[in-house]
């Protein structure tokens, strides 16, 4: 039997998306746990010597570049095994070129990307039959939903290696229970690879030569030779989480006139309207930049401070060494703060709905947990931060 504990504590999860999971898996435990549950001892994990390796990840984007130092340690561990990855398209686009695996497989995963249409589930089923066709010695799912389970179940995976969030350790060989002092998910992937015998390494993202020059070369047509360069990245994954164009637009303003820095306004493909707002309301000079998504390590480890949301920027940010300040409302920064002693987080304390996974907050703008965040706020991690690093005394 699976011992559950605080589940939304330690692995982020809104509680109510916790209590569905669990009454789902009391069903499936009684009905189905009896007929898949594997039989007979199983060997200590850190005694497998796979010949190929399958880790499913379709998480958002910054929680795959906390996933870094996780395949980086893996790759380690089985220098001469053949890794596969499981994940959504921009998980290759950032981590591609690392080095970390051998083999990718896009998969749009219908209960991240709220895509439950007849035309991905059977992309889903195609992709499992591709997955199946191949002999798969160890499978792993890091973040412990019952829904990456049973598709690694699926997979046909002779060990299969979980956290145990939600349930579904009936349909592993391997289920875990990391320590609840494991809250962050870097922490609770490094007690993951630990338990394969395997050293964590902290997410770190290489950026190429000539993404670096690529860098450079946008930078030196926008910005003036001598001028430090401080990002903005107003964009995030749901409305609960963004800030405030008014507030971006003050914020730019005491920047420029505070640190005389050369301002770029980092802008993604869902973010045009956002921007344009920022910029209608803001009287300092910011220089707009759309990179590509594979870009974007070279163009921040280019800045000498990124300001951001709770989003990929400020994980990326981190993971190249750059100062990073990042803005947490519904998100418990326990569990995926960016990493790295250069960045810091702005939070108001005082919100026991902490933490969130809607998209709007139903108490209210006025009354939500962004709201509560003040560009004075702001101002002050900003000097406190710069202050750590000696840029700014």
């Amino acid at each position: 039997m699976s011992t559950h504990g605080p589940h939304e504590a330690q692995f982020g999860l809104n509680a109510a998306k916790v209590r569905q999971g669990l009454i789902v898996d009391g069903i499936l435990r009684r009905t189905l746990g009896p007929l898949v549950r594997p039989r007979g001892p199983q060997p200590p994990l850190a005694a497998i010597d796979p010949k190929t390796v399958l880790v499913l990840y379709p998480q958002l984007i910054g929680d795959v570049v906390l996933l870094s130092g996780f395949l980086c340690g893996l790759r380690r561990r089985y220098p001469r095994t053949h890794i596969a990855v499981v994940g959504q398209k921009f998980l290759d686009e950032l981590l591609g070129g690392q080095g970390y695996y051998d083999a990718f497989f896009e998969f749009r995963c219908p209960w991240r990307a709220f895509d439950y249409s007849a035309g991905n589930l059977r992309k889903m089923a195609l992709l499992l039959a591709r997955l199946r066709r191949r002999s798969w010695d160890l499978a792993i799912d890091l973040r412990g939903d019952l829904r990456n389970i049973a598709f690694l179940y699926a997979t046909g995976a002779r060990y299969r290696v979980a956290l145990d969030g939600t349930g579904g350790d009936y349909l592993l060989t391997h289920p875990l229970r990391a320590p609840a002092t494991a809250k962050h998910l870097v922490e609770s992937n490094r007690f993951v690879l630990e338990a394969l015998g395997g050293i964590m390494s902290e997410p770190r993202l290489a950026i190429s030569e000539a993404d670096r020059t690529w860098a450079r070369q946008t930078i030196t047509e926008l910005v003036e030779p001598g001028k430090r360069i401080f990002a903005i990245h107003p964009g995030t994954s749901r409305e609960s989480k963004h800030w405030f164009p008014d507030r971006f637009a003050l914020l730019a303003e005491h920047l420029e006139a505070r640190y005389g820095a050369a301002l770029l306004l980092v802008l993604g493909p869902a973010d045009q309207a956002l921007g344009a707002s920022i910029l209608e309301r803001s009287r300092a000079r910011l220089h707009v930049v759309q990179p590509p998504l594979g870009k974007l390590p070279a163009l921040l480890a280019s800045c000498d401070l990124l300001i951001g949301l709770d989003s990929a920027a400020a994980h990326i940010a981190g993971a190249v060494g750059s100062p990073a300040l990042a803005l947490f409302g519904p998100s418990d920064p326990h569990v995926v703060r960016p990493v790295g002693q250069r960045s810091h987080v702005v939070i108001k304390e005082g919100f026991a709905c902490r933490p969130c996974g809607l998209g709007t907050c139903p108490l209210g703008v006025e009354k939500s947990c962004m709201f509560a965040i003040q560009p004075a706020d702001v101002l002050e991690g900003i000097a406190l931060l710069l202050g750590s690093t000696g840029d700014v005394h």
